[in-house]
């Protein structure tokens, strides 16, 4: 596949979980939405990968060794100003520990953030000046092959806050052990909500751990998360999954490092599976057909993309696609052109009713996704349609300069 780069300046692109900000001439929390929260901090002379491969940006994030050069972080952690990486439990501990710049920074080009609602493609990595610390080391990343399953033990880490943002505590990596929820849209993995536990302003781009016998692997980077005026961070996070992007992480860390396979100890890039596509029509006049009816054990809830190409009535009366979900929500579309359809509840049926006096044109049913779990704090969590806009280089990156 060919990867397209782009180079942007003059946007800093730190939002979907907010906008970075300093306190003092220290680097502070990104303004989040979602800290490692009722979690322990993590000692110097540990040696999990909670300690060492998980790192603090100096934009007030958090990172994720994967490489002997490379960091796995949020597209949103990623700004157009210099950036550098720090190795050590206490980021405002002078004298102690490594600080590398950051010499490349790519993010996913389907990223588009909105506000400070989650979005999906929140991926990013950065390529280091040098490499890394002898007392730090890659984490392996998860298989693609390999998901996590839902009731899955987990580790949390991060620099974040431990209350809600600007509560304090920023800066000092802590841990804690949670629950693998289920499989969010977009390639996201949620973690569940346990007594408050999980992340807070500052984790954003930081790990979810999985230990599978003895090996340790990270699965996911973490997006966002959701707080209430009550408690503060409410724990748990939505992650953009490591499984899911592998291909994407593999294809990225090649672009960085000139490498063919960057990650020893991961396997090498698969073949992206096709996703599937059904096509219908033409169809004859006054006809009344169900196209599809959308359900899988993948999840309760799909998105999918309508193209159609008929003509257009008042009110969508006739020449329509109808969409009718399991909770009654029913949408109908018409026109030529793709529309988005996201949040429905399974079983969803697609029904295409045609011009009563002549014949109609084709419809295409494709990018269909199920999943479990709605990302938390996402902008809707409502099914809907929306029309689609055309993305270039999908499966690309663009480039910080």
């Amino acid at each position: 596949m060919k990867v397209g780069l782009k180079h942007l300046k003059g946007a800093v692109l730190m939002v979907s979980i907010g906008l970075a900000s300093s306190h003092c001439s220290r680097p502070g929390p990104e303004d989040s939405e979602l800290l490692i929260r009722n979690g322990g901090q993590v000692a110097e002379n540990s040696t999990g990968p909670e300690r060492v491969s998980t790192v603090g940006l100096s934009i007030g994030c958090t990172g994720t060794v994967i490489a002997s050069n490379l960091i796995l972080t949020a597209a949103h952690c990623v700004s157009n100003k210099a950036m550098s990486v720090v190795f050590r439990t206490n980021m405002y501990q002078q004298g102690t520990g490594v600080v590398i710049p950051v010499e490349r920074k790519v993010y996913h080009a389907q990223y588009k953030p909105t506000g400070k609602f989650i979005v999906p493609y929140d991926i990013a990595m950065l390529k280091l000046a040098s490499n890394i610390p002898a007392t730090y080391k890659p984490v392996k990343l998860l298989p693609a092959g390999q998901p996590l399953k839902p009731g899955e033990a987990v580790v949390q880490a991060g620099y974040g806050e431990t209350i809600q943002r600007g509560g304090g505590a920023f800066g000092r990596l802590r841990a804690v052990a949670n629950t693998y929820s289920g499989r969010g849209s977009f390639g996201r993995v949620i973690v569940s909500n346990q007594n408050l536990k999980g992340t807070c302003a500052g984790d954003s781009g930081g790990p979810v751990f999985v230990k599978r016998g003895a090996e340790w692997y990270v699965a996911g980077a973490l997006s966002g998360g959701a707080e209430s005026q009550q408690h503060g961070c409410l724990g748990g996070g939505t992650y953009t999954g490591v499984a899911e992007f592998q291909d994407w992480i593999i294809r990225a860390g090649q672009n960085l490092s000139g490498k063919t396979n960057p990650f020893p100890a991961a396997p090498a890039a698969a073949a992206p599976i096709a996703p599937k596509v059904l096509n219908f029509g033409p169809f004859g006049s006054n006809e009344s057909k169900l196209l599809a009816t959308l359900e899988s054990q993948d999840g309760k809830f799909v998105n999918f993309t309508i193209t159609i190409d008929t003509e257009t009535h008042p009110q969508c009366a006739f020449d329509h696609v109808a969409i009718q979900d399991a909770a009654g929500n029913t949408r109908k579309i018409c026109g030529k052109g793709s529309w988005v359809a996201k949040n429905f509840l399974t079983p969803v049926k697609v029904i295409f009713n045609s011009d009563p006096y002549e014949n109609s044109n084709t419809v295409k049913v494709s990018a269909i996704n199920y999943f479990d779990v709605m990302a938390q704090d996402e902008q809707s969590s409502s099914s809907d349609v929306t029309e689609e806009i055309p993305v270039e280089s999908p499966d690309g990156f663009k480039e910080e300069s």
